[in-house]
């Protein structure tokens, strides 16, 4: 997008990011963008939870509808909590490197899409 090789539609693209927020409120709450760690979530707003989370679910966006809030905080534990070591290797230091944000995004969007009901 920032090269334009992407179209971007405000419009579109922003009832998207409205409904996914919509659903991750309702499924995960304050949970949705912090980390875990033996199953319990903990301190504020971690951008690198935020960026894998958001972009990884939003394919999945329907079926995180249909998910009870405990199958979605489980899902949720399974792809970015401490025990993940895929996921958790590719946040800290240089978390911000392209491969490395991409490694988070399909980490959580391969848990979900295997956990969540069809």
């Amino acid at each position: 997008m920032v090269k334009e090789e992407v179209p971007f539609d405000y419009a579109v693209e922003k009832d998207e990011f409205d409904s996914l927020m919509t659903i991750l409120a309702e499924k995960l709450g304050a949970e949705a963008f912090v980390k875990h760690k033996g199953g319990r979530a903990l301190g504020g707003l971690a951008p690198a939870y935020y960026d894998a989370v958001s972009a990884g679910l939003v394919p999945l966006a329907d079926r995180l509808s249909l998910a009870t809030p405990e199958t979605a905080t489980k899902l949720l534990n399974d792809a970015i909590g401490h025990q993940n070591d895929e996921f958790r290797e590719n946040v800290g230091p240089g978390a911000n490197a392209v491969p490395r944000l991409y490694k988070r995004i399909r980490t959580v969007r391969d848990v979900f899409s295997a956990g969540l009901p069809q």
